[in-house]
């Protein structure tokens, strides 16, 4: 995992401070560059005009993945290097920072920072109207996303019928969660996971109840949520369709804000309409929809 944390502040040459050397001090400090290869990029990036990243790739001394961790953590940007700690390779935002879905989920972060946090509302559910439109790989990426600038950001995995959040972060399929605190049996002190990446919080669904309609309608839920928000910033819920139960319902209305997600040639028009007219008639502020194309 890059945390960019970067202490050294010794520069390769005194009298130049611009950014390919910092970019190459970081990836001597990694372990990818000798000092002598720093010198030969520079010598052939002069040569050929080129950016110090594509001249370390011409020569074969670095990977367009060296030059992505290098240059997050160069501006403190956490990011994950490929199968780091057994993650899936959907959590795409940090292994691809620079890719068209990370783009396009941060696009998404920057609306609900306007609808959503600045007005206060800091708890989101993410919904679907049907299965298979990637609510879950939708919630975990945008938490990640939030993580990345900064924001203490908490993911909650409030589908406790088909799970998949242990599944992505490479945690046991018997790791206590949500219906763990639900039940009483643990406090949200002992679920939450904060060690998987920076600025993020998990809790994972926990054993799989025969109730969990009953249990996600607990008060618990609630409290957990007063005591968390003391904490993060920002708390995310993923949530099973809404065709398959009313737990999406249950949930979104008592956090009040929703996101309906769809997905491109999945998703019907009349399960959304349907989906809209319920989270309206339970009080659910439904903040807007995402058309899902990943």
């Amino acid at each position: 995992m890059t945390a960019g944390q970067m202490k050294d502040s010794t520069k390769y040459y005194s009298d130049d401070t611009s950014e390919h050397h910092k970019v190459g001090q970081i990836l001597v400090l990694k372990g990818r560059l000798t000092e002598a290869q720093v010198k030969d990029v520079l010598s052939y990036q002069k040569q050929h005009n080129l950016s110090f990243g594509l001249a370390g790739i011409q020569l074969g001394l670095l990977s367009e993945q060296d030059i992505s961790e290098a240059i997050a953590m160069q501006f403190d940007y956490a990011i994950l290097a490929p199968g780091a700690d057994g993650f899936s390779d959907e959590l795409h935002v940090a292994y691809s920072p620079f890719g068209k879905e990370a783009e396009a989920i941060r696009a998404l972060r920057s609306q609900l920072q306007l609808f959503c946090l600045e007005r206060e509302k800091r708890a989101i559910a993410l919904v679907s109207a049907s299965s298979e439109t990637g609510v879950t790989y939708l919630t975990v990426n945008l938490a990640i996303s939030f993580a990345q600038m900064g924001l203490k950001t908490c993911v909650i995995e409030a589908n406790l019928r088909n799970p998949r959040i242990a599944e992505i972060f490479g945690l046991a399929e018997n790791t206590i969660g949500l219906s763990d605190i639900l039940i009483g049996a643990v406090g949200v002190e002992e679920v939450i996971l904060s060690n998987l990446f920076p600025n993020l919080g998990v809790i994972v669904a926990g054993r799989k109840p025969p109730n969990p309609q009953e249990l996600l309608a607990r008060n618990d839920l609630m409290w957990m949520l007063s005591s968390l928000l003391n904490e993060y910033d920002v708390v995310l819920f993923d949530t099973p369709a809404m065709n398959t139960s009313a737990d999406a319902r249950s949930i979104a209305a008592r956090i009040g804000s929703a996101v309906m997600v769809t997905r491109q040639h999945k998703t019907l028009a009349h399960d959304v309409a349907m989906a809209r007219d319920e989270l309206i008639a339970s009080n659910v502020e439904l903040i807007g929809t995402v058309l899902n194309k990943y």
